[in-house]
């Protein structure tokens, strides 16, 4: 994968050298640099698919955005295949930034492929606040998991560098007719945008909203939980998830235990990595992405687990049972 942005080596001899570097730049000119490095050098595979997991089941609430990840199937019969389409969109963004012909051509190329499902989905892609939520979701989620843990959350200038990336992106994505405009003005504000739209009333519903639930909490458990742990990969994601979300998906919550149960362990986890040294080799120069032969004999043992789960299986029987 390519990259814009990297740092020399000098820059990282010291065992904790990333926040004060990000701290050395201005996020008001300097903040596609500044999220470039932040990505590269603190996620992993690990922390990007929990809050892929966690995004994706709130960005659902709608009727139309579960319809519409149900429609594809992606999800939940190919979810190998989603998640290298996945990381290619977000490390071609995040890499390099929302001002890079390579960034650039990476949404007008997601923008075509929304537009194509949107002609079998009349209605879908319409709403400006839905591209907008997405967005806020995956710009603050990962700072709020920490707020509810106690934990420091993003430091004022990595907030600063994080909107103004949140709302450079925002403004290449087109809804069916326009494109995506009124992003809000601040971090505080995108997250005050989440909290209204989270307390809207979407309807009830719809058996698109179990399936992909389920399949995504399922998912994310074997992926990286073994067999007698998967009970704690769920819980971390219904943790990740507000409850409203998971009741009215038909998801149980966790008891005030296990919430307080899994809050230690992920607690745990997160000092552990705060206290060990920032990593000095990026994400990308040791990231391989699986072969499409590798994806294929994956995702079709994803596909058998679906059916016999009786899952939805996409397309018209998807149409037939959220629209009737």
């Amino acid at each position: 994968m390519e990259k814009a942005y990297d740092v020399p080596d000098t820059v990282k001899a010291d065992d904790k050298w990333l926040m004060p570097y990000l701290a050395s730049l201005d996020p008001e000119t300097d903040y596609e640099r500044m999220i470039s490095i932040f990505s590269q050098y603190s996620l992993n595979m690990f922390a990007l698919q929990f809050v892929v997991t966690a995004g994706t089941l709130h960005n659902i609430q709608t009727p139309e955005g579960a319809e519409t990840l149900a429609y594809t199937n992606k999800i939940v019969r190919r979810p190998n295949r989603r998640n290298a389409d996945g990381l290619g969109f977000f490390w071609t963004w995040f890499a390099n930034g929302p001002s890079h012909p390579r960034a650039k051509e990476s949404i007008a190329r997601l923008n075509d492929i929304h537009m194509g499902v949107a002609k079998h989905l009349p209605g879908g892609f319409k709403r400006t606040e839905d591209f907008i939520y997405t967005l806020c979701v995956i710009g603050t989620l990962q700072s709020r998991i920490m707020a509810d843990l106690g934990l420091p959350t993003l430091p004022p200038f990595l907030k600063i560098a994080m909107h103004h990336e949140m709302r450079a992106l925002a403004e290449q994505f087109v809804t069916v007719d326009a494109l995506v405009t009124g992003f809000p003005d601040s971090y505080e504000g995108m997250e005050a945008f989440i909290e209204a739209f989270d307390a809207r009333d979407w309807g009830a519903a719809t058996q698109a909203h179990t399936t992909i639930a389920e399949s995504m909490i399922d998912d994310f458990a074997t992926r990286f939980f073994p067999p007698y742990l998967h009970w704690l990969g769920q819980n971390y994601v219904k943790f990740a998830v507000k409850e409203h979300l998971l009741v009215r998906y038909g998801v149980t919550p966790l008891t005030p235990e296990e919430r307080e149960m899994t809050a230690n362990v992920m607690r745990t986890m997160y000092v552990t990595q705060m206290m060990a040294p920032d990593s000095k080799v990026s994400f990308l120069d040791t990231w391989v992405p699986p072969s499409n032969d590798e994806i294929l004999a994956a995702d079709r043992q994803y596909a058998a687990v679906a059916d016999a789960r009786g899952w939805l299986k996409g397309g018209q029987e998807t149409l037939a049972a959220t629209r009737g």
